[in-house]
């Protein structure tokens, strides 16, 4: 059976896939001995003497053998899809780098000292790493997306230059939202939007740091339902 697994991944799994019954047989061999008399276990499905086995190919494939890396990577493939599924619909090769830069590190970090529980270790360490990587990914991918064009019309008669006001509808919206703030919670908010501290803000009009965080805070609530219309489109 073709093996479409996305690269580089897929690149890895074909190792194991693309080879023959009388070669994965001979490999098996070469890697895990006979686990239990003449029955070559397969570390694929839960039979009764997988675990030892499991526990011989993982320092194998950690070791660089391509073949047992190859077959650990197709043994946990439905596993990484499933878990990866937002990253391989979106972008396949991204998901086959990822996949396996986690199930490298996976394996090379893997603790042997208990065979039995060796598989689902690494499984739920998997599942872990690539959940974060992926809603890392989700997270990246909606802050990049543009900005509604509906919300933001640039002045088409206008000559760019340093003082270029590319949205002035924003602006003027928010130099009015801005205007009905009462001094100290909008000089505190310009300076928040500077990456300045508050505490000369609240020194100034005679207040504590606390209570001007808590205008500040009732300012944001009041004042987005005035902005919604030019929120980025990924986070309405």
């Amino acid at each position: 059976m073709y093996d479409l697994t996305p690269a580089p991944f897929g690149d890895v799994t074909r190792r194991w896939t693309n080879l023959d019954l009388h070669d994965r047989q001979w490999h098996a061999v070469r890697l895990l001995g006979r686990c239990v008399g003449d029955v070559i276990a397969h570390v694929d499905r839960p039979d009764l003497d997988a675990g030892v086995c499991y526990h011989r190919l993982v320092p194998a494939a950690a070791a660089g053998d391509p073949v047992a890396v190859g077959w650990l990577a197709t043994t946990h493939r439905p596993l990484l899809i499933a878990r990866g599924r937002a990253l391989l619909d979106h972008d396949p090769s991204e998901w086959g780098a990822v996949c396996l830069d986690v199930l490298h590190r996976t394996l090379a970090g893997a603790d042997l000292s208990e065979a039995r529980w060796l598989r689902r270790r690494i499984a739920r360490k998997l599942t872990n790493r690539l959940g974060k990587i992926v809603a890392k990914h989700l997270t990246r991918r909606q802050r990049e997306r543009p900005t509604a064009a509906a919300g933001l019309h640039a002045r088409p008669d206008a000559t760019p230059g340093w003082d270029w006001d590319p949205h002035p509808d924003l602006t003027l919206q928010l130099d009015r939202a801005l205007g009905s703030l009462d001094t100290a919670t909008r000089e505190s908010l310009l300076a928040l939007a500077n990456h300045e501290p508050l505490a000369g803000i609240a020194a100034r009009h005679g207040l504590s740091p606390a209570a001007v965080r808590q205008r500040v805070s009732r300012a944001r609530r009041r004042l987005q339902p005035e902005l919604a219309a030019f929120h980025r489109g990924g986070r309405r």
